[in-house]
């Protein structure tokens, strides 16, 4: 049985999803010569809410420690020291198939078999909460922009093509290697995707400065759902 078989039959569907968009996101996994690998992320101490809620979702079904406080010293900032909230694993055969996909010569990959099956919405709400920004005027949105810059400009571009074909998301690749949504209908259509499973401490990544389903003047735009979305007036049903 290969790892991927293997996690999903280690793990419900709806953790493999988090799990997924965590690792596309801040979500990194130790990779030592000498020790077994372990999951782990980090968050800037303003949003402890959205890595004690990661957490809490994930604790049944992967082995954590407890969110700890850390501390780093830093002289070029003026307080001299950043404070982060840091949650790790411990380990078990789950993190090392997760290391198995995800990882190729101690370097992170994307790995595109595990998301032609699990690029889902609740990937997609997790992945944008931990390197998603939302750029906006007082009036109207402005881009969507997810932090790629980890990635190979190959395997980005890779992504926004399986983003295009699941969800018709027309993302574009900066020249910072990031993949962007510029078109403000596509902005809203993306952010009433996710907005069921975004953490109320991220309101500052969805709270939008006009009405969802609004449009520009005169004109008029078509979006095609994914058959796994139903829609219903005036939010998303589940799907």
């Amino acid at each position: 049985m290969n790892s991927l078989s293997r996690l999903n039959r280690s793990l419900p569907i709806h953790i493999v999803d988090r799990i997924t968009g965590k690792l596309l996101g801040d979500g990194n996994i130790s990779i030592e010569k000498t020790r077994k690998p372990r999951l782990r992320f980090s968050h800037c101490l303003n949003d402890k809410d959205w890595a004690v809620h990661c957490y809490d979702e994930l604790k049944d079904y992967v082995p954590f420690s407890k969110p700890k406080v850390r501390k780093i010293f830093d002289e070029r900032i003026k307080a001299g020291f950043t404070e982060s909230i840091y949650v790790q694993s411990l380990t078990s055969q789950v993190i090392e198939d997760l290391r198995d996909l995800w990882y190729e010569d101690r370097r992170k990959v994307i790995p595109f078999t595990l998301l032609e099956e699990r690029i889902s919405p609740i990937t997609l709400a997790w992945w944008y909460q931990d390197d998603g920004h939302l750029n906006h005027t007082k009036v109207s949105v402005k881009k969507v922009i997810l932090s790629t810059d980890s990635f190979s400009k190959e395997e980005n571009i890779h992504l926004t093509k399986l983003l295009d074909r699941f969800y018709q998301f027309k993302f574009n690749l900066d020249d910072q290697n990031r993949i962007i949504l510029y078109e403000k209908a596509q902005i809203l259509y993306f952010l009433n995707v996710i907005k069921p499973y975004l953490h109320s401490s991220m309101r500052r990544k969805y709270a939008v400065p006009v009405h969802p389903f609004s449009c520009e003047k005169n004109k008029r735009t078509t979006v095609y759902l994914p058959e796994f979305i139903k829609l219903t007036s005036p939010i998303l049903g589940t799907y």
